[in-house]
């Protein structure tokens, strides 16, 4: 079991109860469910604060793209500018970036533009 589902954490919240109401024991309580004494000294905290809901931890879901994506028009500006100085490495047109454009894009950066664009680097 686990704490994204919502029965466990009923028993749980059962079990928490019981603790309160100096029915159970902790110690009990953490055997019975099998985690540690301080885990259910947490849950008892978050019960009596929030309630069941603080007990039910959401599923934190994926993004959909990665937070540091390059933007597909800086992407075509890398590409532009390493087509116009096509004998140049990935260094250069960083630093061709740097000063006409005033962008600064890592060198590794532009050779995975390249690639993956099949500009360069096959």
């Amino acid at each position: 079991m686990n704490r994204f589902d919502v029965r466990y954490m009923q028993l749980v919240a059962e079990k928490l109860l019981a603790i309160i109401n100096k029915k159970a024991t902790v110690t009990a309580v953490a055997e019975e469910l099998s985690v540690t004494r301080q885990t259910v000294y947490i849950w008892k905290m978050l019960y009596e604060r929030f309630g069941i809901e603080g007990l039910i931890k959401p599923r934190k879901r994926r993004q959909d793209t990665p937070h540091n994506k390059t933007s597909p028009e800086i992407e075509q500006l890398v590409i532009n500018t390493a087509n116009t100085y096509w004998t140049d490495g990935v260094e250069a047109i960083s630093d061709h970036l740097t000063r006409l454009y005033n962008l600064s894009i890592n060198p590794t950066t532009v050779y995975r533009i390249l690639k993956r664009g099949g500009v360069r680097y096959k």
